[in-house]
């Protein structure tokens, strides 16, 4: 990747955040943490599993 000066956010120094930066076709944003959260747990990987969890009996 060239280098354009721009350097991207180390996330392992973050304790915490409410929002992150999102890059997206060119543009970046804010993207608010729950906003990502519910994007998250509503597709992929992580819906499949919560999924799963729902379907477990007790």
């Amino acid at each position: 990747m060239p280098d354009n000066g721009v350097r991207p956010i180390d996330l392992t120094s973050l304790a915490g955040a409410e929002d992150l930066l999102a890059h997206d076709g060119g543009t970046l944003e804010m993207l608010p943490v729950l906003a990502l959260s519910t994007g998250l747990a509503a597709s992929g990987a992580v819906a499949n599993r919560l999924a799963e969890l729902d379907r477990a009996p007790f």
